[in-house]
């Protein structure tokens, strides 16, 4: 269970303290159960100060780069960690709440800014603005919303330039440029004039409005819909007069038109009967005149503009685009039709858009997530549309089931296995919901972090494991918001209830941690020379100390090197015969480490060269060190069949090793080093790795002892196990 919080001590049930920690700084758990040193991270790039969003972009099988945002760009990086595009003409002004989705080979970045793409095709590179596509007669397949339901608009006209005037003050300025609907004719926006009218182009001609002669108006009720029971003319009520002489010698009602643009049938010899909800009446030959379009609260907006804000969610689900988190109607959630991800026409077929409100109580629809079933979280519980029955999602059966009512945070869910794993809406706690194998309820919602929560932070960012790593360990990272991480493993499934936490650091904080490449790479602020910076860097196994770099050197010589005759360099960057990268790390303590050879601190000087550097030929590493540590829980009590229960009295304790080099073991007061050399090994060579069983004696306090061991130095560290000695 790795590292555990600190009033578990009180559990009674000694198996379960056998399998915990007490501390694991800087470990992780192998799927063996041993626990070794975190792999050290290896220097890639310097990036922006304003650097975050790490993802990975496949526009296809056979190519894979990365990306990370920054306030003013769109960076993709290689295999290296090397810059081979920057997208410069961007439209955020910060990385903050921006969200990054593939469809396909087409990568959408949204924001609050709008939606932004880049798309790889064949070694070209575009980007632009995202939009939706063409529909009939020049409208736009795109997603209405009625922000202001109880509000009429009232059209000057059916075509051409026209004027649109509302009943409250709903236009701002932002609305130019955007299109609203008029019974669902769109008008495209060209002027504001005031908070209550506007100016615009009718895209196709507006529905018609008409008087209407009827035998009996009683019944009908301004507001209500009206159909022709023989033509299927179908409209909306606007105003209801009663016989009253003059223009009004029938009884008559003023109607828009919702569908059938010619209106009910009123010759002399096929006159209809007109029903509403609450009566019927027959229409009088004659008895239709075609008026000034009427004012009607059928009128809805862009659903997705600068006027009503852009969602914040996005992602691709049976081939269908989904888009959730909108500032207005948080609520809702828009689906793209089957016949393309920038088709949001809405119909009745089952391959058209969906646009709706779902969940009780109006729930904010914070994230959307494929995990072979669509998981939809909120902040009032999680939803689940069925996909693994290969049942494909049409406007009539689009319909999500509550399955949990815990909320969700602001940070972006993550995948894993099949399940998918965020943050509760309280920032404190980790959960997943997977599946859980029962018929009726099939997704369940189980606690990752119950027994460690001290380790989880105001969470900024979930890393879910690189599945192409060549190691048989995944890890689930968690990046909180005081720059540390909260490393959780497991075994095959996040369904088993052994969940292993451990808590990572660095000299610095982490800013974003994703899965690239197959590997762990990171985005790390530190401070170099009293300046701050933000460095791109990859987890690597085999790396004993953080913001390293790794050559084959020469000697002790500050020559740069050369390949072919020309400067090596890696990223722009210079490498030198004696100290690879050291100007990176200028004015700082780092240490160097040829194979089991530890050597340092060394301060590098601000030209990236070391005093009384060590002469080394061979492979190096060299970087700054960071500290590992494990501290085992006490045994709390023995069973004796004599005796009964007694307090016990730990004397000795064991500590098991592989393959390890140097490090220390506290016992109280008591500080031991231990690896390194020993009798017999020759000095001037490097110290052997050590396979061994430590009994390390406790004085002092042996009830409730501190015990520890820990990593000091960039030295390997694998424990296999952990023992105490006791007595009563």
């Amino acid at each position: 269970m790795m590292e555990v919080r600190e009033d578990f001590l009180g559990r009674t049930d000694s198996d379960m303290l056998k399998l915990a920690l007490k501390g694991a700084r800087n470990m992780r758990s192998l799927a063996t159960g041993a626990i070794e040193a975190r792999p050290g991270t290896a220097f890639r790039a310097n990036t922006p100060l304003t650097s975050n969003k790490l993802v990975e972009y496949k526009p296809d099988e056979d190519t894979t780069f990365g990306i990370y945002v920054t306030d003013s760009s769109l960076v993709v990086f290689d295999h290296s960690g090397a810059a081979i595009k920057t997208f410069a003409a961007v439209p955020w002004s910060s990385a903050e709440g921006v969200y990054v989705t593939p469809i396909g080979p087409t990568l959408l970045i949204g924001g609050s800014f709008g939606i932004y793409y880049i798309r790889y095709d064949d070694g070209e590179w575009e980007g632009g603005t995202w939009s939706f596509a063409d529909g009939t007669g020049g409208e736009i397949a795109q997603p209405y919303w009625a922000f202001n339901p109880k509000v009429k608009i009232q059209p000057s006209g059916k075509t051409g330039t026209i004027t649109i005037t509302a009943t409250e003050d709903v236009f701002t300025a932002s609305h130019v440029g955007t299109r609203i609907r008029y019974l669902n004719r769109e008008i495209a926006i060209t002027e504001y004039i005031a908070a209550n009218t506007l100016r615009g182009t009718v895209i196709n001609a507006l529905p018609p409005s008409y008087r209407l002669s009827i035998n009996d108006s009683s019944g009908f009720r301004v507001g209500d819909a009206v159909i022709g029971n023989d033509s299927n003319w179908q409209g909306r009520v606007t105003a209801v007069y009663k016989a009253s002489g003059g223009l009004f010698a029938k009884d008559t009602l003023e109607v828009v038109t919702l569908h059938r643009f010619e209106g009910p049938e009123t010759a002399a010899t096929i006159a209809e009967e007109l029903s509403s909800p609450n009566n019927s009446s027959k229409l009088i030959a004659g008895g239709k005149t075609e008026i000034a379009p009427q004012p009607t609260d059928v009128w809805d907006e862009q659903m997705m503009s600068a006027v009503h804000g852009w969602p914040q969610a996005a992602t691709v689900a049976g081939q269908r685009l989904f888009f959730t988190d909108f500032p207005k109607v948080p609520s809702a959630i828009a689906v793209s039709s089957a016949r393309g991800f920038d088709d949001f026409g809405i119909g009745l077929e089952d391959d058209d858009a969906i646009v709706r409100e779902i969940g009780d109580g109006k729930p904010r629809l914070k994230h959307v997530v494929n995990s072979g079933d669509l998981l939809i979280f909120s902040d009032k519980g999680s939803y689940v549309v069925f996909l693994r029955e290969q049942v494909a999602i049409t406007p009539s059966n689009f319909s999500p089931i509550l399955f949990d009512d815990r909320g969700a945070s602001d940070v972006k869910p993550v995948r894993v296995n099949d399940g998918v794993v965020f943050v509760e809406s309280n920032n404190e706690q980790v959960s997943v919901a997977i599946l859980s194998g029962n018929v009726q309820l099939r997704w369940q919602v189980r606690s990752l972090t119950a027994a460690s929560n001290h380790l989880i932070n105001s969470p900024i960012n979930l890393c879910g494991p690189a599945v192409e790593s060549a190691t048989p360990e995944k890890y689930l990272i968690i990046v909180n918001s005081d720059g540390t991480l909260a490393a959780l493993s497991y075994n095959e499934s996040l369904d088993e209830q052994v969940i292993g936490a451990a808590p990572w650091d660095t000299l610095g904080e982490f800013v974003d941690v994703a899965p690239v490449f197959g590997k762990y790479w990171a985005l790390v602020d530190r401070t170099i020379d009293g300046n701050p910076v933000r460095y791109l860097e990859t987890f690597e196994d085999g790396f004993l100390v953080d913001c390293g770099m790794e050559v084959e050197t020469l000697g002790n010589s500050y020559d740069q090197l050369e390949t072919n005759g020309s400067d090596f360099e890696v990223n722009g960057n210079p490498l030198y015969v004696g100290v690879p990268h050291a100007i990176r790390l200028a004015g700082e303590d780092v240490y160097i480490v040829e194979g089991s050879r530890i050597q340092g601190p060394f301060t590098v000087n601000s030209d990236g060269t070391i005093t009384d550097l060590p002469d080394i030929i061979g492979t190096r590493q060299i970087g700054l060190n960071f500290q590992a540590e494990v501290r085992p829980w006490p045994v709390e009590m023995l069973d004796s069949a004599r005796a009964g229960t007694f307090d016990e009295r730990c004397i000795t304790f064991i500590v098991a090793v592989q393959n390890s080099g140097e490090f220390t073991v506290r016992a109280n007061n008591d500080s031991r080093p231990l690896g390194g050399y020993d009798f017999g090994d020759i000095l001037g060579e490097a110290p052997p790795l050590r396979t061994k069983e430590y009994r390390i004696p406790v004085f002092g306090r042996r009830t409730y002892p501190e015990l520890a061991v820990v990593k000091e130095k960039p030295a390997k560290l694998r424990v296999l196990y952990l023992a105490q000695e006791v007595q009563g």
